[in-house]
């Protein structure tokens, strides 16, 4: 992810929480939980880019992380507009799916695990 897409992304995570300052601990959870996706989503792009660098990408493979990467910037600023507008608890099911397939494309392309993928369908999980 670019870095002023990163910074853009933060600042809006970050505004939502200081929007919803009053609200119950479940919405501070889901906001920790899109910012735990977005930081997946970011190594997982990370890696990408390394692989690319790497020559060992076809433009084929390029093509689809493209794809996939638009469809979860897509979900993740309508994940942000949905919980600033609802005030939902829960990270809506768009951004967890777009961006659980893009970092399984990158798993499977690139050959390297990424992490545990529950982290992004919202489940508590440990990282280590």
């Amino acid at each position: 992810m670019r870095k002023s897409s990163r910074m853009l992304a933060a600042m809006l995570v970050a505004a939502i929480a200081l929007s919803l300052g009053g609200c119950s601990s479940a919405v501070d959870v889901t906001v920790k939980t899109v910012g735990t996706t977005e930081k997946t989503v970011d190594v997982a792009m990370s890696t990408w880019g390394a692989f690319v660098r790497d020559g060992k990408a076809t433009a084929d493979q390029e093509a689809k992380v493209r794809g996939g990467y638009e469809a979860y910037q897509k979900a993740l600023a309508n994940a942000i507009t949905v919980l600033h507008v609802t005030q939902s608890t829960e990270t809506p099911a768009e951004l967890q799916k777009a961006a659980a397939d893009l970092v399984l494309l990158i798993q499977t392309l690139t050959g390297k695990p990424l992490g545990d993928l529950r982290l992004l369908e919202g489940k508590e999980v440990s990282i280590g």
